[in-house]
């Protein structure tokens, strides 16, 4: 844990040096120059934030790896870290008076962040999950060999192991986004709800806020990274948080003086193929995106042809877009731009030979 934390603190300081250091020199000479600083500070602050900066994960090295389903151990430490929760809020004076309000408190008790996450020490310690690479293989031996490597800015990531929900890989990262983003992006749902707008279209700003996002600020400024999966996991999170309190049989529900789980949370229905990044892949800018290119072609576009690989992907076919998705498609739809077709699979690997 403490080598994390040293990596987690040293990416945040060369990530405050090259980007002061750069953007400070292109506009030394600039009229608005105070404003300019200014700017860099707010973007300084965001790139250190937890939940802002989260993880990255290289999900191509396990392409050909057999995990097996962490699905139900992790159902399991989801169900019994509620109900040591729901025993911590009942035992309190001031018990909580919605199931919304519950439901964000549970999210946090999951994943406060980066470094505040009792989740994400579980998944990366518990003899229960299958982790790749494993515990034998270092952060750095990890990084440097990763599609990432060390080349470009931040050169420090943070990077999370790949496990495998149900049929689904996935980087742990993406259970920070899920309970994290998840969190952030149902209490903006629930306040669209609120000011009048449906179910449709509450949930549509929530993605296209989330899209923004990753595309200005939380992905593209801070590594040069779009990662599609990420939005994924913060939509389907959101979902979830909508299970634990919507409908005719949510999983929180008021007893009395006490709230109760009624019934037994299983996470699989909300991780979807859209969770693995080899399949639906970031896209990436500047010299991340020339770096990355290099290594898939020379050490990946093969493996997407074998038959692990094809058949993961038919049964990834099979599962419908999810709401997030096809608002992302007629976003880039109407912009009559789509930068996941020029730099699909076949875009990448289409020259490979």
């Amino acid at each position: 844990m403490q080598k994390l934390q040293a990596a987690d603190t040293e990416e945040q300081v060369w990530r405050f040096r090259e980007f002061w250091e750069c953007t400070f020199v292109r506009i030394e000479h600039a009229p608005f120059r105070i404003v300019s600083i200014a700017l860099i500070l707010v973007v300084t602050l965001i790139a250190m934030n937890d939940e802002a900066r989260a993880s990255e994960t290289d999900q191509f090295m396990a392409m050909d790896k057999e995990l097996a389903d962490s699905a139900d151990a992790l159902n399991r430490y989801l169900n019994r870290q509620a109900e040591e929760f729901l025993a911590k809020q009942n035992s309190h004076r001031d018990l909580i008076m919605t199931p919304e309000k519950l439901t964000q408190k549970y999210y946090s008790y999951l994943f406060k962040g980066l470094h505040a996450s009792r989740l994400r020490s579980w998944l990366l310690n518990s003899e229960d999950v299958d982790r790749f690479p494993g515990a034998t293989v270092s952060y750095f031996q990890y990084l440097r060999a990763s599609v990432f490597g060390m080349r470009s800015f931040p050169f420090i990531l943070p990077m999370a192991r790949t496990i495998r929900v149900g049929d689904v890989h996935l980087g742990i990262d993406k259970m920070g986004h899920f309970f994290g983003f998840g969190r952030r992006s149902f209490k903006e749902y629930l306040r669209l709800r609120e000011a009048g707008f449906s179910e449709d279209d509450a949930m549509e700003k929530v993605v296209l806020h989330g899209f923004l996002m990753e595309r200005y600020f939380v992905g593209n400024l801070i590594d040069g990274i779009f990662s599609c999966a990420d939005l994924e996991a913060n939509f389907q999170g959101m979902m979830m948080a909508r299970a634990f309190c919507e409908g005719n049989d949510p999983y929180f529900k008021r007893a009395g003086d006490k709230w109760v789980l009624t019934r037994p949370i299983d996470i699989r229905p909300f991780v979807t193929p859209g969770f693995d990044e080899t399949y639906n892949r970031s896209h990436y800018i500047g010299r991340r995106k020339g770096l990355v290119f290099k290594v898939l072609r020379r050490d990946y576009c093969a493996k997407f042809a074998l038959p692990m690989v094809q058949e993961r992907f038919a049964i990834y076919n099979t599962w419908p877009r999810s709401f997030s998705q096809e608002v992302i498609d007629r976003y880039y739809e109407k912009r009559g731009k789509d930068p996941r077709k020029v730099q699909s699979l076949e875009a990448i690997c289409g020259d490979s030979d």
